[in-house]
Protein backbone atom coordinates (compact mmCIF):
# COMPACT_ATOMS: atom_id res chain seq x y z
CA UNK A 1 0.00 0.00 0.00
CA UNK A 2 1.82 3.31 -0.58
CA UNK A 3 2.14 6.11 2.02
CA UNK A 4 -0.93 8.15 1.86
CA UNK A 5 -0.16 11.59 0.34
CA UNK A 6 0.73 14.97 2.45
CA UNK A 7 -2.17 17.58 3.10
CA UNK A 8 -3.10 20.23 5.23
CA UNK A 9 -4.36 17.65 7.95
CA UNK A 10 -1.95 15.45 9.47
CA UNK A 11 -2.30 11.30 8.49
CA UNK A 12 -3.78 9.82 11.01
CA UNK A 13 -6.33 12.84 12.45
CA UNK A 14 -9.91 12.06 12.88
CA UNK A 15 -11.73 13.87 10.46
CA UNK A 16 -15.60 14.96 9.93
CA UNK A 17 -17.14 15.64 6.13
CA UNK A 18 -20.19 17.55 5.22
CA UNK A 19 -22.09 16.42 1.44
CA UNK A 20 -24.76 18.24 0.53
CA UNK A 21 -27.03 18.92 -3.04
CA UNK A 22 -29.60 21.53 -3.07
CA UNK A 23 -30.65 21.07 -6.49
CA UNK A 24 -32.43 18.16 -8.84
CA UNK A 25 -29.84 19.64 -11.65
CA UNK A 26 -27.07 18.90 -8.92
CA UNK A 27 -28.24 15.11 -8.50
CA UNK A 28 -28.66 14.51 -12.63
CA UNK A 29 -24.86 16.40 -13.46
CA UNK A 30 -22.83 13.97 -10.83
CA UNK A 31 -23.14 15.71 -7.93
CA UNK A 32 -25.32 13.16 -6.27
CA UNK A 33 -24.33 12.56 -1.98
CA UNK A 34 -23.47 9.09 -2.57
CA UNK A 35 -20.81 10.63 -5.31
CA UNK A 36 -19.78 13.07 -2.98
CA UNK A 37 -19.19 11.00 -0.35
CA UNK A 38 -17.06 8.51 -1.92
CA UNK A 39 -15.02 11.01 -3.34
CA UNK A 40 -15.05 12.18 0.63
CA UNK A 41 -13.89 9.01 1.75
CA UNK A 42 -11.38 8.49 -0.80
CA UNK A 43 -9.79 11.56 -0.24
CA UNK A 44 -9.32 10.58 3.44
CA UNK A 45 -7.87 6.98 2.20
CA UNK A 46 -5.78 9.44 -0.02
CA UNK A 47 -4.30 11.44 2.80
CA UNK A 48 -3.94 8.63 5.75
CA UNK A 49 -7.40 10.19 7.61
CA UNK A 50 -9.75 8.55 9.29
CA UNK A 51 -13.15 8.95 8.50
CA UNK A 52 -15.76 6.79 10.36
CA UNK A 53 -18.88 6.20 8.77
CA UNK A 54 -20.83 8.28 12.17
CA UNK A 55 -18.56 11.79 10.79
CA UNK A 56 -19.91 11.62 7.42
CA UNK A 57 -22.98 13.53 7.49
CA UNK A 58 -24.98 13.73 3.84
CA UNK A 59 -27.74 16.13 3.68
CA UNK A 60 -29.97 17.19 0.70
CA UNK A 61 -30.73 21.26 1.79
CA UNK A 62 -30.22 24.51 0.02
CA UNK A 63 -27.56 26.56 0.86
CA UNK A 64 -29.68 29.46 0.86
CA UNK A 65 -30.87 28.90 4.63
CA UNK A 66 -28.67 29.20 7.31
CA UNK A 67 -31.22 26.20 9.18
CA UNK A 68 -29.30 22.51 7.86
CA UNK A 69 -30.32 20.20 10.36
CA UNK A 70 -27.84 17.77 9.32
CA UNK A 71 -24.59 20.32 9.37
CA UNK A 72 -26.09 22.00 12.71
CA UNK A 73 -26.79 18.64 14.22
CA UNK A 74 -22.43 18.86 14.77
CA UNK A 75 -21.46 20.74 17.74
CA UNK A 76 -17.73 21.67 19.35
CA UNK A 77 -16.51 18.33 20.86
CA UNK A 78 -14.25 19.13 24.31
CA UNK A 79 -10.57 19.49 22.01
CA UNK A 80 -13.10 22.39 20.37
CA UNK A 81 -13.14 20.50 16.97
CA UNK A 82 -16.63 19.54 15.46
CA UNK A 83 -17.75 16.23 15.83
CA UNK A 84 -20.75 14.06 15.43
CA UNK A 85 -23.90 15.61 17.27
CA UNK A 86 -26.68 12.79 18.66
Amino acid sequence: MPAPKTGPIPAGSKVIAYARVSTDEQLKSGYSLQEQAERLRQYAVDYGLVLDDDALQLESFTGTQANRPQLNDWSPGPSGTPSAGS
